[in-house]
């Protein structure tokens, strides 16, 4: 039994494939909950970001002030 491995015959090229998309999904996945195209450095502070995007025109006042409370209060 050449090419098998665990039940699989990996000498048709779909085991192969498979464990390729799978470490791109994972991948894929990483990169996002590393906020995708690395929106801000670390150890920037939030208020500045959210004071930088609020002059820039990026929110608007009610969302600006949302926010803010937010982070200043994240229970609530």
């Amino acid at each position: 039994m050449s090419g098998d491995f665990m039940g699989q015959d990996w000498s048709s090229g779909w085991g192969v494939l498979a464990v390729v998309a799978m470490a791109a999904m994972m991948g894929g996945m990483g990169w996002m909950m590393r906020g995708g195209r690395g929106g801000g450095e670390a150890g920037e502070d939030p208020v500045e970001v959210l004071k930088t995007r609020y002059s820039r025109g990026e929110l608007t006042t009610e969302e600006f002030q949302e926010r803010l409370r937010t982070i200043e209060d994240p229970r609530g």
